[in-house]
C-alpha cells in the first residue's frame, strides 16, 4: 500500500498551484494498443501534461544512471530496485502512443518522480536527475516552472476537459481482492484517518493532525478507500463513524453525501456503496482545491 499512500501525499502540494488551469487524475490504467500501463498521477494543462510517479520510500536513495537502478540505503543495509526513471520514461512512450490515437501527439509530455517522505535523502552521480526527481514540497513550484517554460497552448479549456473525460472513460482498473490476497482481517486494522503529511493517526475534528498541524478537507477519502479494500465495499453511517473514529452522525452524513456515493435505504438504514472510490482509484480531484470529479470526469465544481 506504500505506493498508493505516496500518491495521496501529492494532493496536498498540488493544492498550492496558483491557478485553476490544471486537471488532475490519479491511478489510471490505460491500453496503448499493445500493452497496459499505469499512471500514478496525471496533471493536464492546456500547454502540456505531466506523468508523476509517487514513491513513499525512506532512507537514502541513490539513482544509478549507469546501471539504471535505484539503490536504497538504510539501517538494514542496501537494497536495489528497478529504476523508476526508466519506468516512467517507458510510460511516456506509451502515453504518446495513446495520445496519438486521440490525434494529440503534439501535446508535450513531462515526467516526474516525486518522493513523498521529506526525510528521504536523494543522491545521484548524474546532474540531470534533480530535474526529474523531486520531493513533494517542490511539486507546485516545478509545475509552475513548466507552465512558464511552455508558451504555446495546444488545447482549449474544453479540449483539456474532454481529454480528462476520455482518459477516465478508457481506464481499465485492475481488480484485486486485498483481503484474500493478504489475509487481512478487520481486527488487524488501525482505525482512524491518517495524516497525509506525517502519517500520524488518528485525526480529529476538521482533519487537523495533532502531531504536525497539517489540515486537510479530504483525508477521509483515503480512509474510506482503505475500508472498501480491506473490509467491505458497502458502508453505513454507524460503520463509518466507528472506522473514522468520528462521533457525530451528522458529520459522517455530510462526508458521505458530499462524495455522491450510490446509496440505498433511508435514514439510519441507509447503505452507501464505495465501489466508485475503487474504480481505477483515479482519485477524484480535478483542480487545485480538490473539487470532486465523478467517474465520467464530469466536474462538480470548478469555481475557485
Amino acid at each position: 500500500m506504500a505506493g498508493y499512500k505516496g500518491e495521496m501525499f501529492l494532493n496536498y502540494p498540488l493544492s498550492f498551484l496558483p491557478s485553476d488551469d490544471f486537471l488532475i487524475l490519479h491511478n489510471l490504467r490505460l491500453f496503448d494498443g499493445t500493452h497496459y500501463f499505469q499512471v500514478d498521477t496525471l496533471i493536464i494543462n492546456t500547454k502540456f501534461i505531466v506523468l508523476a510517479e509517487a514513491k513513499n520510500m525512506a532512507g537514502t536513495l541513490y539513482f544509478d544512471p549507469g546501471f539504471n537502478q535505484l539503490i536504497r540505503r538504510n539501517e538494514k543495509g542496501e537494497e536495489a530496485f528497478s529504476d523508476p526513471l526508466l519506468q516512467i520514461k517507458r510510460h511516456r512512450i506509451q502515453m504518446k502512443k495513446w495520445l496519438a490515437r486521440m490525434e494529440l501527439s503534439h501535446l508535450p509530455i513531462e515526467t516526474l518522480i516525486v518522493i513523498s517522505n521529506p526525510r528521504t535523502i536523494l543522491q545521484s552521480s548524474s546532474d540531470s536527475v534533480h530535474k526529474k526527481v523531486i520531493h513533494t514540497g517542490q511539486l507546485p513550484f516545478h509545475i509552475e516552472a513548466l507552465n512558464e517554460k511552455y508558451k504555446r497552448e495546444h488545447l482549449g479549456a474544453n479540449e483539456a476537459l474532454e481529454l480528462a473525460q476520455s482518459l477516465v472513460k478508457n481506464n481499465y482498473p485492475r481488480k484485486t481482492n486485498v483481503k484474500e490476497k493478504y489475509g487481512v482481517q478487520p481486527a488487524d486494522l488501525i482505525k482512524g484517518v491518517k495524516c497525509p503529511d506525517c502519517g500520524c493517526l488518528p485525526w480529529h475534528g476538521k482533519w487537523v493532525c495533532k502531531h504536525c498541524g497539517m489540515e486537510s478537507k479530504d483525508a477521509h477519502v483515503s480512509a474510506l478507500r482503505d475500508y472498501a479494500l480491506l473490509i467491505d465495499s458497502k458502508i453505513t453511517n454507524r460503520a463509518a463513524r466507528d472506522f473514522l473514529m468520528v462521533n457525530s452522525r451528522a458529520a459522517i452524513n455530510r462526508m458521505l453525501t458530499s462524495l455522491n456515493l450510490p446509496a440505498q435505504g433511508t435514514r439510519r438504514w441507509r447503505v452507501y456503496s464505495l465501489d466508485t472510490l475503487l474504480e481505477g482509484e483515479q482519485t477524484v480531484i480535478v483542480d487545485r482545491k480538490g473539487k470532486l470529479v465523478d467517474r465520467r470526469a464530469k466536474i462538480v465544481d470548478r469555481n475557485l
